[in-house]
């Protein structure tokens, strides 16, 4: 499966997804020059399957070798405008002719052109008019692994003009964001990335046991951290920190993580016995060896766990992560509003990508599935709104 339990309305999309999943990566590596040498397995997937690099996050990786290239365009192809907030979309006669902006000097201007939202999702929508509140008000007092970018302002220009929106009551809480020692009530935590759970991560509770296969979708791994009282960690031994070399070098450095040279250290610092985790770390060996454990994990990275070799750990907690829902579009990336008769119409030169769209990943998305989206998408919103202008040209 591509994404998690997807409904009927939205295989369009799905097919979509899969369909140029290959050719956004081979993009990615031979055009844009992008490191994505390793292959994981993630939460719910069934194969290894998902593409980063061995140096770097593969968001930074992706968005680095991209704005290199924009960079390098002239002033008179490419403007980056930094500073600048969109307040509007502009439309007339159906069709969106542009945005309007407030500039660095706070002076509003009007942009003219296509219109490609790329401004992601709602996860940290605490304004006035929060979305959040509006379609999940159970979750809005949770902390987030987003910035204050994401308060879906692109969700409601789009609202503001009669867009159509799929699955805005469809928010994905991540099991594992860090928890800072010295800032611990800070509703913005770092994400833990599921790489360190697909390269081999434990997650423990307070007492040093294991609670749930690590690898299970993310929707059941945050219902077992819930049931847990205390704290719970994500542990790595020195195996599964070899191909997380700058994940754990910016984790350590952050002082979200902390290394220990061995279980026992470890366990005597955060409070657990060290033979109770010692003999839980020979129990998980036993079951890697018999390819099955208690949880149904079948997937057993970096084993064997060994006592007397270095350690790395860190307090996480359930975070909002992801917004599932958003504007909707069709399989041209084309956004969508509902007509008259209750059909959906495309909102003629308008486009978008990445979260701010909602409809691709059902009630639950995978791992790995959303800068392939933000990849696939974009690539195709680009493809349309060109050949869209070109159609009009020819009209004219």
């Amino acid at each position: 499966s591509a994404t998690g339990e997807a409904s009927a309305d939205v295989n369009d999309l799905v097919s979509v997804l899969t369909r140029h999943s290959a050719g956004a990566i081979d993009w990615l590596v031979n055009a844009m020059g992008v490191d994505l040498a390793l292959v994981s397995q993630l939460g719910g997937h069934s194969r290894p399957r998902t593409h980063r690099p061995v140096k770097a996050p593969a968001g930074f990786a992706i968005m680095s070798a991209l704005m290199k290239l924009l960079e390098d365009y002239p002033p008179e192809r490419l403007q980056i405008k930094t500073g600048t907030k969109m307040r509007s979309l502009i439309e007339a006669d159906g069709s969106v002719k542009g945005i309007e902006v407030v500039g660095e000097e706070g002076k509003s201007l009007s942009l003219y052109g296509s219109v490609v939202l790329a401004t992601g999702g709602y996860a940290n929508d605490h304004s006035s008019d929060s979305l959040l509140a509006e379609h999940t008000p159970h979750l809005k007092d949770l902390p987030t692994t987003n910035g204050p970018w994401a308060e879906g302002e692109g969700v409601k220009a789009a609202l503001g003009i009669g867009a159509a929106t799929v699955d805005m009551d469809k928010v994905q809480v991540h099991p594992t964001g860090f928890v800072h020692a010295e800032d611990p009530d800070n509703k913005t935590k770092f994400l833990c990335g599921e790489a360190l759970r697909g390269e081999g991560g434990l997650l423990l509770n307070s007492q040093g046991r294991r609670f749930v296969n690590e690898l299970d979708l993310r929707d059941a791994v945050t219902a077992k951290m819930n049931e847990q009282s205390g704290r719970k960690y994500i542990v790595l031994n020195a195996k599964a920190a070899v191909d997380l070399g700058a994940h754990l070098g910016f984790y350590t450095f952050k002082k979200l993580m902390k290394k220990y040279d061995s279980s026992r250290a470890l366990a005597e610092d955060l409070g657990m016995d060290p033979e109770a985790l010692a003999a839980e770390l020979k129990a998980y060996n036993r079951s890697a060896e018999q390819k099955c454990d208690a949880f149904n994990k079948t997937v057993f990275p970096a084993v064997p766990f060994e006592t007397d070799e270095e350690y790395y750990a860190g307090e996480v907690t359930p975070v909002l992560h992801y917004t599932m829902g958003g504007i909707r579009m069709n399989p041209k990336a084309q956004i969508m509003r509902q007509g008259p008769g209750g059909d959906l119409q495309v909102i003629h030169r308008l486009y978008g990508a990445g979260e701010v769209t909602g409809g691709v990943h059902g009630n639950n998305r995978l791992g790995g599935n959303s800068l392939l989206e933000c990849v696939v998408f974009g690539r195709i919103a680009g493809a349309t709104a060109v050949a869209d202008l070109a159609a009009e040209d020819k009209r004219a």
